[in-house]
């Protein structure tokens, strides 16, 4: 687990010394006091009555009260020794808890799939197409030079991205940052240029991405945000013989930017969590403890997950996350997943009203992100 928040819980408060043990004491001290004095005083004091009592019960009494006050003294001295230790752990589990929720904001997202092609409507909860292990294809492309299917499925992914930075009059020109198939970097790196060159798209960076892909981008933004907004491609396109072909885009920038230009994001990533398949439930619990709970999140999505592991989602929905009906399987209504899958899963989340949990297996291990809706912020 990528996670290292320690174990920050209260120390309870202590109970309040028990006063009859007390009361019992002072009866006691009393009884020896007087008894005592009886035996000690000489003939002649022991007639006067007040002096008796002044003997034989003011000076146990004041000896009881003096070890009373102690008492009282070393509790209250741990209680505010407690009180202060919880007050420093509040501070640190916010400091933590702001660590878990930095992130990157989403401007704008776009994607270009063969289902949605076709007419469907991948919505988590919806009636959606069945292509389970289906290698889809774009058909109207099938023939064309490799640069023609390039550029006419970039139109569809940056036009949004180039509209939005026009409209609202951004600075500067964008980062753009690409991965493909392996093999096709020149070749899509090529056709980018000259669609962004079509669109007036500034560039001040395009290079294709490392093999960390969209999570590992996503996990080294979380600590080292881009100054200005960052374009994010994934394309598959003759990539994997059984890969179907897809395409997604995302528009990506820092809350302090979106702050500084008053932008309203359409959703917010907070930090992801990465951990082995066998610690999946404590990771989902932890990080439903430091980020939006698992009642606030209504819809869960998978894709690239092994079958024994889906099946364990399907236990762990029902047991900590109540408040999702169902799981949307990504792969099942898109077919057989290839390098964009994760990004396309990302793009159908951003454009969702509702939070959305997102998991995926990345590096061996499951990538758990959440996507909550622009409107919503999460804790700060």
């Amino acid at each position: 687990m990528n996670w290292t928040i320690p174990v920050m819980d209260d120390t309870p408060r202590p109970a309040f010394p028990r006063v009859w043990p007390w009361g019992g004491g002072l009866l006691v001290i009393l009884v020896m006091g007087f008894m005592l004095a009886i035996f000690i005083l000489p003939e002649t004091e022991l007639q006067d009555k007040r002096h008796l009592l002044n003997v034989a019960c003011g000076g146990p009494f004041l000896v009881w009260l003096l070890l009373f006050g102690v008492r009282l003294s070393a509790y209250e001295l741990t209680v505010f020794r407690i009180h202060a230790r919880n007050g420093a752990l509040a501070v640190r589990r916010r400091q933590w808890q702001r660590w878990a929720n930095q992130g990157s904001c989403v401007l704008i997202s776009a994607r270009h799939t063969v289902p949605e092609q076709q007419g469907a409507r991948l919505i988590a909860g919806g009636i959606v197409p069945l292509n389970q292990n289906n290698r889809l294809t774009f058909e109207a492309l099938e023939g064309m030079l490799a640069w023609t299917r390039c550029a006419s499925l970039l139109s569809p992914v940056l036009d949004p991205v180039s509209a939005y930075l026009r409209q609202h009059a951004l600075p500067g020109p964008v980062n753009l940052y690409f991965q493909c198939p392996e093999g096709e970097a020149t070749l899509w790196q090529e056709a980018i240029e000259k669609e962004a060159k079509r669109l007036e798209l500034p560039l001040a960076e395009l290079q294709p991405l490392d093999k960390e892909g969209l999570p590992g981008w996503l996990l080294a933004a979380s600590d080292c945000a881009p100054q200005g907004p960052t374009c994010l491609i994934f394309t598959e396109l003759d990539g994997r013989p059984e890969a179907s072909e897809e395409i997604a885009s995302l528009l990506l920038a820092s809350p302090a930017f979106c702050h500084a230009h008053k932008l309203t994001p359409a959703s917010h990533l907070p930090r992801s969590l990465m951990t082995p398949f066998a610690h999946l439930s404590e990771a989902m619990v932890l990080m439903f403890q430091q980020q939006l709970p698992a009642g606030k999140i209504p819809h869960v999505s998978h894709t690239l997950l092994p079958t024994p592991q889906t099946e364990k989602l399907q236990l762990l929905r029902a047991e900590q996350m109540t408040a999702c009906p169902a799981l949307f399987d990504v792969d099942s209504a898109l077919g057989h997943p290839g390098c964009a899958r994760t990004a396309v899963q990302l793009t159908l989340a951003a454009q969702s009203l509702s939070p959305t949990l997102l998991l995926s297996m990345y590096q061996g291990q499951c990538w758990l992100q959440q996507v909550i809706p622009g409107g919503d912020r999460w804790s700060d």
